[in-house]
C-alpha cells in the first residue's frame, strides 16, 4: 500500500498551465477519508503553505518556489522555516517531539544539486 498521498494541484502553477487548481478544499475532503499523510503540491509558496497545512497536509512539495528564485537556497530555507512553524502550530505531538532549535543540515555538494543536472539548467521549467 501507499505510505502517503500527494494531493494537488493546490494553486495555479506554471508546470500545469491552463489547469484549474483543485485548491485546499481537496485536501480537506481527502483528509476526512484516509488516514495516510497528505503532501500538498502545486503553486505552493511560503506565503500560502499555512493554508495547506491547516487543510490537512503534513507536508508540501514545491518546484517553482525554489527553482524560480534568484536565491534557491534562501527560498528553500524560507519554505522550511514556514512549514516548521505551521506544523508546530498545528500539531501538539510535533511540538512535543521537535527540539526548540532544529539543526540545519550540511550544504548539499554542488555536483548533487538540481541545477547541476542538465534538465534543470537555465532556470525553472515554465
Amino acid at each position: 500500500g501507499a505510505d502517503f498521498l500527494v494531493v494537488g494541484t493546490m494553486y495555479q502553477t506554471r508546470s500545469h498551465p491552463g489547469e484549474e487548481p483543485a485548491g485546499p478544499g481537496l485536501l480537506r475532503q481527502i483528509s476526512g477519508a484516509v488516514s495516510l499523510p497528505l503532501i500538498g503540491i502545486g503553486g505552493i509558496t511560503s506565503e500560502n503553505l499555512g493554508e495547506i497545512v491547516r487543510s490537512g497536509a503534513q507536508g508540501v512539495a514545491v518546484i517553482s518556489s525554489v527553482l524560480a528564485s534568484p536565491d534557491p537556497e534562501a527560498a528553500a530555507r524560507q519554505l522550511k522555516k514556514a512549514l516548521a512553524g505551521c506544523l508546530l502550530n498545528e500539531s501538539p505531538a510535533i511540538r512535543e517531539a521537535v527540539p526548540s532549535e532544529v539543526p540545519t543540515p550540511a550544504p548539499t555538494p554542488p555536483e548533487s544539486r538540481l541545477e547541476s543536472r542538465p534538465e534543470f539548467q537555465g532556470g525553472a521549467n515554465p
